[in-house]
């Protein structure tokens, strides 16, 4: 999904900063496991990570993070299942 939204500028970044064991991916997984218990719309902050594009709605580039939606994880949700 995020390759998908962001490119070359995420698929750029090595492995050892994004995939598993990395901080990133730590904050992802705690994000994933509160995901759903509650019912209101909060927007996740998920990060630490250097894209180097400005900022965005899905993107803050002064504090390094992807902006996430309910909505993004509902959608991951039905392509994981």
């Amino acid at each position: 999904m995020l390759s998908k939204r962001f490119g070359k500028a995420f698929d750029d970044i090595p492995w050892a900063l994004k995939g598993p064991g990395s901080k990133f991916m730590t904050v992802f997984e705690t994000i994933k496991r509160d995901f759903g218990h509650s019912n209101d719309y909060v927007e996740q902050e998920l990060g630490p990570i250097t894209l180097g594009i400005p900022d965005s709605k899905f993107y803050d580039e002064e504090e390094r993070f992807v902006k996430l939606s309910q909505y993004v994880f509902l959608a991951l949700s039905y392509c994981l299942i």
